[in-house]
């Protein structure tokens, strides 16, 4: 009988190619998370632009907030004009 694939499976080659960059970022998002209350792909996007730190892939950002550390806590449009105001979660960090 085959294996359940789940969706942290499916993204262990992605988060292996982009580990140092989930390291910084996810740091970066814990703590505007705990500082602010929550964080949204937005903020970290914008320390991202700032830095000039973006992952080598765009699939990268689809493994940020993975873990049970990470609490949802609905969804907002997103500020980024490029999103067309396609909505984005937000977050908060619950150790």
């Amino acid at each position: 009988m085959p294996s359940q694939l789940t969706l942290e499976s499916a993204l262990e080659p992605l988060i292996a190619a982009h580990q140092s960059w989930l390291d910084m970022a996810r740091a970066y998002a814990k703590g505007y998370a705990i500082q602010a209350g929550s964080v949204t792909s937005d903020d970290v996007r914008r320390w991202a632009d700032t830095m000039g730190c973006q992952p080598d892939s765009p699939h990268a950002w689809g493994a940020l907030f993975l873990g049970k550390e990470w609490m949802w806590l609905g969804r907002q449009r997103s500020t980024y004009q490029s999103n067309n105001g396609r909505f984005i979660s937000q977050w908060r960090w619950q150790p």
